[in-house]
């Protein structure tokens, strides 16, 4: 394979502008290939792949480590251009501010507070001091930080770190938002907290989610929608309709929810074969 990208597109659309998907259609991914070249052999990442996600959906994308998930997320936040294929972002912001990213690792700036790491991509949009404090406070109560703003990362605990993390995207206001395993390294009561403080806030704004993980009843708790990812391929693509807003806590215990995952297992052992 040449290592020169072959009809490769990643385009951010303005949803005014004649864009070739659905108006509904946020993301749309055709034929998507990617590969990483190395000396002894190339590695396929992505596969032909083709999805559309509407405007609004919580997605999550699951499956095991080395399928393409990252990848998938990394090409549709732009930071990746695909070696063939097209990715197509239509939001009504411009794509500097459309999409915010959240990692799986918090990245806060140790040497500012809390309040000051929130406000860092405010500042940088050069947004007056009056207007950054009071979304700063806004987003701090949003996530359950009230009176943590003058402290400093590391004055936090992990999952605290990653409320914080969680303002700091959100106060930018992205239409988008792409989530890479936020909760794979927490205990598990932080992370059911978390979960649950992630889908209300997400319910509140009707943002759309792009969430990668790989705790398969993680995903069955919070998507619309789940792809299931292997070998660089959507292996299958499920809705998933339980009613919203969801109680997660009673969920977890409802007779639907344990069949989902239980099916979702089997379909992951399918493919382990």
């Amino acid at each position: 394979m040449s290592d020169t990208p072959e009809t490769a597109r990643v385009v951010p659309q303005r949803a005014d502008t004649d864009a070739s998907t659905e108006p509904d259609t946020v993301i749309s991914v055709k034929d998507l290939t990617h590969w990483f070249p190395s000396v002894r052999s190339t590695h396929i990442a992505l596969d032909a792949i083709s999805l559309d996600i509407r405007r609004g959906e919580f997605v999550c994308l699951v499956g095991p480590s080395g399928c393409g998930k990252t990848t998938l997320l990394n090409m549709i936040s732009g930071q990746l251009t695909p070696r063939r294929g097209s990715v197509e972002v239509t939001t009504a912001q411009p794509a500097s501010s459309a999409v915010g990213y959240m990692f799986a690792r918090d990245s806060l700036m140790p040497w500012r507070t809390i309040s000051s790491n929130i406000a860092y991509g405010l500042e940088l949009r050069h947004v007056p001091r009056v207007r950054r404090a009071a979304r700063v406070a806004e987003m701090l109560h949003l996530v359950g930080l009230d009176g943590k703003g003058d402290m400093h990362p590391s004055q936090l605990s992990h999952g605290m770190r990653q409320r914080a993390n969680l303002a700091r995207t959100l106060a930018m206001d992205p239409e988008l938002l792409l989530v890479d395993e936020p909760f794979g390294a927490l205990d598990a009561q932080t992370k059911a907290r978390l979960q649950g403080e992630f889908l209300r806030i997400w319910e509140g704004t009707g943002k759309t989610v792009v969430f990668v993980t790989h705790d398969l009843g993680e995903a069955a708790l919070l998507a619309d929608r789940i792809v299931m990812m292997r070998e660089g391929t959507i292996r299958t693509d499920i809705a998933v309709d339980f009613p919203r807003p969801r109680n997660l806590d009673a969920l977890r215990f409802e007779p639907e929810y344990q069949e989902l995952v239980r099916s979702l297992w089997d379909l992951f052992a399918e493919g382990a074969e």
